[in-house]
């Protein structure tokens, strides 16, 4: 495979994957924080809003750290619970599971 001016999508991808932590231009570390919407199957950057939302999960670094997918997922139908004020049924946690690669 050939990449061809990704460094940039790389390194944040390494960063995503491992959870290590990125140096900016002005010699700044930072996390890189991408979250996913299970629903619709869309990633965003997490920012305050996204940090929020239910409907995101905010920090899909989690989801590779040593056994992190159960509990990522166990954390998201909780907090998708707790923003809809009653729990969610088995068929919508079947559908919404089947949407997180495991």
């Amino acid at each position: 495979m050939l990449v061809v001016d990704g460094q940039q999508r790389l390194t944040a991808l390494y960063a995503v994957l491992t959870g290590r932590k990125i140096v900016t231009k002005s010699f700044d570390e930072i996390n890189v924080r991408i979250a996913f919407h299970p629903e619709d199957q869309t990633f965003e950057v997490t920012d305050a809003a996204i940090e929020r939302d239910a409907h995101f999960i905010p920090d899909i670094t989690a989801r590779w750290a040593q056994g992190g997918y159960k509990p990522t997922v166990r954390q998201f139908f909780q907090r998708l619970d707790q923003a809809g004020g009653q729990p969610l049924s088995d068929a919508a946690k079947d559908g919404l599971g089947g949407r997180l690669p495991q």
